[in-house]
């Protein structure tokens, strides 16, 4: 949970204002930790602009000249070198604030509860085919048991 809102933090501290996080609280009684989720994101430096229109057979038409053009690339190339700043403004706020000794891994041997996604799929595998076997044996064992329990029968009328 601390880690989450050092990220968020420097999230918002870099510029990305439309940052948040989610699952930061456990629901009551719950004994499930926690899993906060930080989404960095910014629309701030969006540009949007029609320069053409396209007919009914897809005929497509600029609607703008050459220059204006020209302007447009301009504007979107200042804000992607302010994007990139941002970036590594984040990455940098990350760095002074995160440290090894700050992020506790979940692993295997800290969580008794967790697995990797490929040992989780194996098991997983696992589990599916052990009941896929259960399922085959059953009309089996049924007929066995049904079998078993007429000569029960005819033995004790016998």
């Amino acid at each position: 949970m601390q880690v989450a809102q050092k990220v968020l933090s420097s999230a918002l501290q870099a510029g990305f204002r439309e940052s948040g996080a989610t699952s930061i609280a456990s629901s009551a009684g719950s004994q499930t930790p926690t899993t906060p989720m930080v989404a960095v994101r910014s629309t701030g430096l969006a540009l949007d602009s029609i320069i053409g229109v396209a007919d009914y057979d897809d005929q497509c038409y600029s609607i703008v000249d050459e220059s204006y053009l020209e302007t447009l690339i301009s504007i979107a190339n200042n804000k992607f070198r302010t994007n990139t700043e941002r970036i590594h403004r984040f990455q940098d706020l990350l760095r002074a604030t995160l440290t090894p000794s700050t992020i506790a891994l979940k692993d295997s041997s800290s969580d008794p509860k967790w697995e990797d996604a490929k040992a989780r799929r194996e098991r997983k595998m696992a589990e599916g085919l052990k009941r896929q076997a259960q399922k085959a044996h059953l009309p089996q064992q049924q007929a066995l048991s049904a079998s078993a329990h007429a000569l029960n029968v005819d033995l004790l009328h016998s």
